[in-house]
């Protein structure tokens, strides 16, 4: 009260402009209090959300029997133990759930944007953290993983670095975007581009690539079984068997066992085709043949080569040859199979008529041959719909359920020819299930 008063009489005694100043002078003093006062209120206001949402439980995820994750308010996650509810490891920024369901393997994230796993099966982390790590293979349980620009393998289980980290990374990990937005240098999460020397050979290897890509359709260089895990994308780096692909510079892959051991390098393109036990690689727009078994290259330089389930196709000298590469199995190849084609005459058996099975009668709304029901065509369901064929009279596989599609031949003499596609080919195959030979 005295000051306000002292305040009071000083006022006074004051000029008009002596008053102005008094005033402004006063009224800046207070709102910048009241500002500083309103800040320091905000900003304790935030940090005890901050400190209590670090705190405050969202809600609990179960992950297993027995581990779950527990979810904060912050985003935050942890992992705890059920049993006794202790909390394992470190806090992470957010966790890939979508993941977990592969091999019971739990994807965790740290705030500096590193990868870390823990495994549902032995409740156990990785040993360190990376940049990057990949899903796991189903047989050896290793996922691809990559630390400042190299590549190396973990046990997802054991989390220990059972491949070194010693193979050329940013050519897998991010050929997708790389391709998607032109650029043709590597790229890494924490390196910076390198010089663009490579610029030539690398677009060079992608329209190679893409050539393989598109060849596909002919040649599906993966397991056609119950795989529910088909991964097909760009990006997936994976042991299949006991080898995997993994690039080893900015434009080439090679082949490594399970030991991290280099078998084949140098190549512009490689695909491992599991069921037949080969690898199709590609160096200079020339196609060679390796078996995995000794790495034993079977073929050279082939200008095309497809790998069928039944076979090795080369189209340049229209044969088909066996998965070891030593015996023909027929020269006659049809290319571009039509489903319209009413004898064989173009082929030399002119005599034979197809046959339209009941099934064909609805489809095409064609004229119906009458049949001795000596054959008929079975779907394998567990074999995504391929087709075979079998006798009717004692269930005898004739054919076995590989095709794509199968359509039945027979002559005035009652003898039959199967006229099966696949990938694009067409191949006769006669009542004892053998190749034709062109005439």
């Amino acid at each position: 009260m005295k000051k306000l008063k002292k305040l009071k009489e000083e006022f006074k005694g004051e000029s008009l402009p002596g008053k102005t100043r008094i005033l402004f002078f006063g009224t800046v003093t207070f709102v910048i209090v009241g500002l500083i006062a309103w800040l320091a209120i905000y900003l304790l206001f935030v940090l005890g959300m901050n400190i209590a949402e670090r705190h405050l439980v969202r809600n609990v995820q179960p992950l297993s029997n027995e581990y779950s994750l527990k979810n904060y308010k912050n985003g935050d996650c942890r992992i705890i133990r059920r049993e006794d509810n202790k909390m394992l490891g470190e806090r992470f920024r957010n966790m890939e759930y979508e993941k977990t369901i592969r091999d019971s393997v739990v994807f965790l994230y740290k705030k500096n944007g590193e990868m870390r796993t823990f495994s549902l099966k032995t409740g156990l982390f990785s040993e360190d953290s990376y940049d990057y790590i990949d899903l796991p293979d189903p047989a050896h349980h290793y996922c691809a993983c990559s630390q400042k620009g190299l590549l190396g393998f973990i046990d997802c289980h054991t989390g220990k670095l059972v491949i070194p980290l010693k193979f050329y990374e940013e050519n897998h990990f991010f050929l997708s975007e790389r391709r998607r937005y032109g650029r043709f240098y590597p790229i890494g999460i924490h390196s910076e581009p390198l010089p663009l020397i490579a610029d030539d050979k690398y677009e060079e290897c992608c329209a190679i690539i893409d050539e393989c890509r598109q060849e596909r359709e002919y040649d599906p260089e993966y397991e056609r079984g119950d795989d529910d895990d088909n991964d097909d994308e760009e990006g997936i780096i994976r042991f299949k068997g006991d080898y995997c692909i993994v690039p080893t510079t900015v434009a080439t892959s090679g082949v490594i066992d399970t030991h991290g051991n280099l078998l084949l390098d140098g190549y512009d393109w490689i695909e491992y085709n599991e069921g037949c036990k080969l690898f199709k690689t590609v160096r200079n727009r020339k196609y060679s043949i390796f078996a995995a078994d000794g790495m034993r290259k079977l073929l050279s330089d082939e200008k095309k080569l497809y790998v069928l389930p039944i076979g090795v196709l080369l189209p340049e000298q229209e044969v088909l040859v066996n998965h070891a590469c030593t015996d023909t199995l027929t020269n006659l190849i049809i290319d571009w199979a039509t489903d319209g084609c009413e004898d064989l005459s173009e082929y030399g058996d002119g005599d034979y008529r197809r046959v339209y099975l009941p099934c064909d009668l609805l489809e095409n709304m064609r004229m119906y041959y009458p049949t001795d029901n000596r054959y008929k065509i079975i779907c394998s369901k567990s074999k995504h719909g391929q087709k075979g064929v079998k006798r009717s009279a004692n269930g005898e596989m004739v054919v076995k359920p590989m095709w794509e599609e199968i359509k039945i031949y027979r002559n005035a003499a009652n003898q039959y020819l199967f006229f099966c596609t696949m990938d694009g080919y067409g191949f006769l195959v006669d009542e004892e299930g053998q190749f034709l030979k062109r005439i």
